[in-house]
């Protein structure tokens, strides 16, 4: 590539026109040829591109011109270098490792308030369990979990026992241990941890690597060298040898330039990670969904109302169907979770007989990242229902929250506009405030001291 080729794709970013790319086409291998091709042909203001610019859609030679860029015409090999990479994989990889760092710890912040809302035990995330199983993202997501609900008043046994309104007298007793929805938070979400800090890894080696082909290298050679390769190539117009040719060349004295052709382009090592995180990731999904269920459901949550409804007498529903659109995006979850690595489909008359799909499952890791901030989404605002709902059934001296926990209760109390309610509200209003809040961080600013 050239560098001027190089700063005129800059220059686009920066004036904002951004080349209109379809997500379909792509197959992940001799790289993504369909998405890249698109890329390239507004970058050289081919009459059939679209482009966006500031924000608006049009032929991308009336972007460029708006945004004062000139076309640029390809040089030698250029084409190619701009078509042959698995770029887009690795694009929404790149998103998809900022916005899985943020879900995982999002997540350790939902189950903290909801292992508060039911008064869990909390022996699981102890030091004395998960360093007898010294995983890695187990032991990571444990230190989170005991950060966040330290100094909690109603994860102790003391707590446990003091009885809430119309609670089950079967569930006030002391716990030895809860559901594997809570109880396994370190192993599950550790899993997610590790599967992404897997992703981070190759990501990074990607994007730092040479995906093109063939590659080219500078090398010292030898008259010899050339004269065994080359003696019998003759010239078909004049009949004079190739060989005498190059050898007026002066560059042929000293260096040639070689081409190494291989599959550096090959998306596999992309796909099979991506798709290890897109599982990984599901079943967070899951155990969080399940979480959410147990908060609902009189008979499983420890003396919260059913549905969290404050007065079902009254015709207040509660959150029942929060759970509803948790249930749908956990299940459209598994749809995407199916591995894209395995699915081959051969291409150029079967030259190409092996490809990795990895832009299907970059797609599909997009789709199960944002289902999931959803999920975690519902089962914080179920946690902080909960916990406002039983504020008042403790005791003050057993009532007080942990470090972190405490820090995101006030938050969304107060700051977002989430005081408690005491009827039906309109649920998508609410949810929409938290969701908002697990995509960009904000929460996890508040407590990152902790995790």
């Amino acid at each position: 590539m050239r560098w001027e080729t190089c700063e005129r794709m800059l220059e686009m970013l920066n004036k904002e026109v951004t080349p209109e790319i379809l997500e379909e086409g792509s197959v992940g291998a001799s790289g993504d040829l369909v998405p890249l091709a698109m890329m390239a042909a507004a970058l050289i203001g081919l009459p059939e591109s679209w482009a966006y610019y500031k924000g608006e859609r049009m032929p991308a030679l009336e972007a460029l011109g708006k945004a004062g860029i000139k076309t640029t015409k390809l040089g030698a090999k250029e084409a190619m270098g701009l078509t042959n990479g698995s770029n887009f994989i690795a694009a929404f990889g790149v998103f998809a490792v900022r916005d899985a760092e943020l879900l995982i710890k999002n997540a350790s912040i939902s189950s903290a308030l909801s292992l508060e809302a039911i008064r869990g035990e909390k022996d699981a995330f102890s030091n004395l369990i998960n360093d007898n199983r010294p995983h890695d993202g187990q032991g990571k997501i444990a230190d989170q979990i005991r950060n966040l609900i330290n100094g909690s008043k109603r994860t102790t046994a003391e707590a446990q026992l003091e009885p809430f309104p119309k609670q089950y007298n079967e569930s006030i007793k002391v716990r030895v241990q809860d559901r594997y929805s809570f109880r396994a938070i370190p192993p599950v979400h550790g899993a997610a941890t590790e599967a992404v800090t897997k992703l981070r890894e190759v990501i990074e080696i990607e994007i730092n690597s040479a995906t093109d082909n063939p590659l080219f290298q500078e090398e010292e050679i030898k008259k010899e060298y050339v004269q065994s390769k080359l003696r019998a190539i003759k010239d078909k117009q004049t009949g004079v040898s190739t060989l005498e040719k190059l050898e007026t060349d002066a560059y042929l004295e000293e260096k040639l330039l070689c081409a190494y052709s291989g599959a550096n382009f090959h998306g596999q090592p992309l796909a099979t990670t991506i798709d290890y995180a897109k599982l990984s990731i599901t079943g967070l999904s899951l155990i969080t969904d399940k979480r959410t269920f147990s908060l609902l459901d009189k008979h499983l949550n420890f003396g919260l109302p059913g549905d969290l409804a404050n007065d079902a007498t009254k015709g207040d529903t509660g959150l029942m169907i929060t759970q509803y659109a948790g249930a749908a995006r956990v299940a459209e979850n598994r749809v995407l979770s199916t591995p894209a690595s395995v699915m081959s489909i051969s291409t150029a008359a079967n030259q190409e007989d092996f490809v990795s799909m990895g832009s299907i499952g970059a797609i599909h890791l997009a789709k199960v990242i944002r289902n999931t901030q959803i999920v975690i989404a519902i089962e914080m605002l179920c946690a902080l229902r909960g916990l406002q709902i039983s504020y008042n059934f403790l005791p003050e001296n057993i009532r007080t929250l942990g470090t972190g926990t405490n820090r995101v209760y006030e938050f969304l109390k107060r700051e977002e506009n989430l005081p408690p309610v005491y009827g039906d509200t309109y649920l998508r209003t609410e949810l929409d405030k938290i969701i908002e809040l697990v995509r960009n961080g904000k929460l996890i600013d508040l407590v990152e001291d902790l995790l």
